[in-house]
């Protein structure tokens, strides 16, 4: 998916609480700083364990989204 003009970075600010969790020069105040972020989840499905990975690339004033997923055993 790619969106012109649109520089929504994650994690935002309120996401989940993890502002308490993270210090504030985590979250910058210039988005336009960040080149890619990802978020990892690991899950177990069907008795195996999954690596599922969230990833935001940013270039100039757009960005792109993929999502992998990968079985670990």
């Amino acid at each position: 998916m790619i969106k012109a003009d649109d520089l929504c970075y994650i994690p935002t600010k309120g996401m989940c609480r993890i502002k308490e969790e993270l210090s504030e020069d985590f979250f910058p105040d210039n988005p336009r700083d960040i080149v890619r972020q990802e978020i990892v989840t690991y899950r177990r499905k069907e008795g195996r364990l999954y690596k599922a990975t969230f990833s935001r690339v940013f270039i100039e004033n757009w960005h792109t989204d993929t999502t992998t997923e990968e079985c670990l055993g």
